[in-house]
């Protein structure tokens, strides 16, 4: 049973690194192409501008940014790809 549990976590653990590792090349995607926008189109903070196209095309996802009840084990497994 342990051997299967431990087995489990690792695949549990390799499926999240994946999500995880589409995430950021999501974001970094998006910022730099906003970046490269926002300097083509002469804006004054291009950082501030990719920044602000991140947050509003990827959101927000960390806790503090959940619902109270969405933030513990169970909460946070049910709203993982739900940002209100």
């Amino acid at each position: 049973m342990a051997q299967a549990g431990n087995a489990l976590s690792k695949l549990s653990m390799g499926w999240g690194k994946l999500f995880g590792l589409a995430e950021q090349i999501n974001r970094r995607s998006t910022y730099i192409a906003a970046f490269r926008m926002a300097v083509e189109n002469k804006v004054a903070d291009p950082a501030g501008f990719a920044k602000q196209a991140v947050d509003e095309t990827q959101f927000i996802n960390n806790k503090g940014n959940k619902a109270r009840w969405g933030r513990g084990a169970v909460g946070a497994t049910l709203m993982t790809f739900k940002s209100y």
